[in-house]
């Protein structure tokens, strides 16, 4: 799903702007006043940006934060604004507790639009000693570096701003979006238990589904390019999806070059193989997704293969099952019974040694 269109990411702006201490030694937050005017607004709108790269989410249903958001909408004054903020961080608080993973930081919260859009950034920045220096110069003129150390600080580093989520408040509440970054998370961006329970958030697609998805958009990539492909790419196109996908273990929007070397063996940059599949993922929703393959979603070969104890070799179309022509059954014991319904058989003779049965 699209979160932000490129015209309206690029005329986000924050209208206000506070942030909490939160630290794993203190029970409840340090509250403090609401920044006004928002301070240094293109430091921040630069990393609300990344977070537009992150995962889908939803809330969970029956979920209350969507309100505690709408509370902090165009209309709140100022103290309701500043009240939705601190529940927000005592939330967090209450919800990561005294975990000492928690690293010392603050809890912001930006309220912003987009053209026509309303949303509410809500970002964990951690706190990362600085050593700054300003050069004098002595009685000898002699340039004299003066050096000072400051613990609490904001910095460009992607590992300081730990976890970031965009919140897009819809006039239907079941519309709202939400995108997420957490950079303490698993390689595939799922959120961290701690941080989607804060949110009170889930992922917006499962695993299964974010598969399928990925296997249609790398088909219809393959046949919109089949006559530019080798031959064996387009006439076996499952096949080598399936295979793809089975040496890997997940995909990443941002790291596609791995998943695309599995399947096409490479493209270069401005490739229109690489144009066509960037499209296709966004089409589909895929645009900015990281995920852990669901191979229970892999593209099934055409033909099956099934080699018994007692040596007895069969191959056969898929079709053929779902038609009900070749139906294996459990029994009891844990045996199978084979039964095949043929139109004829073409060929019925005696042999020196059985078929090879190759994988």
């Amino acid at each position: 799903m699209t979160f932000l269109t490129d015209a309206q990411a690029q005329q986000l702006t924050i209208e206000r702007m506070i942030f909490h201490v939160v630290r794993p030694e203190d029970e409840a937050p340090l509250f403090l006043a609401e920044v006004e005017p928002p301070q240094f607004t293109d430091f921040f709108i630069d990393r609300v940006q990344e977070t537009l790269k992150g995962s889908s989410y939803v809330f969970r249903e029956g979920s209350g934060i969507p309100n505690l958001f709408r509370r902090a909408g165009p209309e709140a004054d100022a103290d309701e604004f500043v009240q939705v903020s601190r529940d927000l961080a005592t939330r967090f608080k209450q919800t990561v507790g005294t975990d000492k993973r928690l690293a010392p930081g603050v809890l912001m919260l930006f309220s912003m639009t987009a053209l026509d859009k309303r949303l509410f950034g809500v970002l964990k920045y951690e706190h990362q000693q600085v050593i700054t220096y300003e050069v004098e110069a002595d009685e000898d003129g002699n340039l004299v570096p003066d050096l000072k150390s400051i613990i609490d600080t904001f910095t460009k580093d992607k590992k300081c701003l730990q976890k970031s989520a965009l919140v897009l408040i819809e006039d239907l509440e079941d519309d709202d979006k939400i995108i997420v970054i957490d950079h303490s998370a698993s390689k595939y961006r799922d959120a961290t238990h701690h941080f989607a329970n804060f949110m009170d958030i889930r992922r917006a697609l499962e695993a299964s589904a974010m598969t399928k998805r990925l296997v249609d958009a790398t088909l219809a990539t393959i046949e919109k390019h089949k006559a530019e492909l080798p031959a064996n790419i387009g006439r076996a196109p499952k096949r080598v999806v399936h295979d793809a996908i089975r040496q890997l273990v997940g995909f990443d929007h941002e790291r596609t070059q791995e998943y695309l070397n599995a399947v096409f063996g490479g493209l270069p940059d401005d490739s229109p193989i690489r144009n066509t599949f960037q499209r296709s993922l966004a089409a589909r929703g895929l645009g900015t997704e990281a995920f852990e393959f669901d191979r229970a979603e892999l593209p099934q070969r055409p033909y099956r293969r099934v080699l018994t104890n007692e040596g007895i070799s069969l191959s056969y179309h898929r079709e053929l099952e779902e038609q009900g022509r070749v139906i294996i059954e459990p029994q009891e014991g844990g045996g199978k019974r084979i039964t095949i319904n043929t139109t004829g058989i073409v060929k019925d003779d005696d042999s020196e040694k059985a078929i090879e049965f190759r994988d």
